[in-house]
């Protein structure tokens, strides 16, 4: 004869219905978890992009603030040769009009 299948009595039922709804919840969370974590790895990803944007953008700034400098420090050393030029003009003007003045005064 062949064997009848035991049936569960009610409580044990309800007890596995419970467990079954715990594991479903937990599921539920761990789901959730898993979507948000997705979330935050696409953050992630956005960050370090505009992470390495910036700092192309600032090696690209520090470049151009050496060329400045280098510009700057061209400029000045020319100031100074024109500052020097003018100087010896000015020296050179007066010892003309001291010779013109020697001149006219023979």
């Amino acid at each position: 004869m062949p064997e009848r299948k035991a049936r569960l009595p009610l409580d044990e039922i309800d007890e596995e219905l419970k467990r079954s709804e715990l594991r479903l919840k937990a599921l539920r969370a761990l789901q959730k978890r898993l979507v948000e974590s997705d979330e935050y790895r696409a953050r992630c990803e956005q960050y370090e992009e505009t992470i390495r944007e910036l700092g192309q953008k600032y090696e690209t700034a520090m470049k151009e603030l050496e060329s400045l400098k280098r510009r700057l420090a061209e400029v000045e050393r020319e100031r100074e040769e024109y500052a020097a030029l003018a100087e010896r003009l000015t020296r050179d003007i007066k010892e003309y009009n001291k010779l013109i003045d020697q001149l006219t005064a023979r």
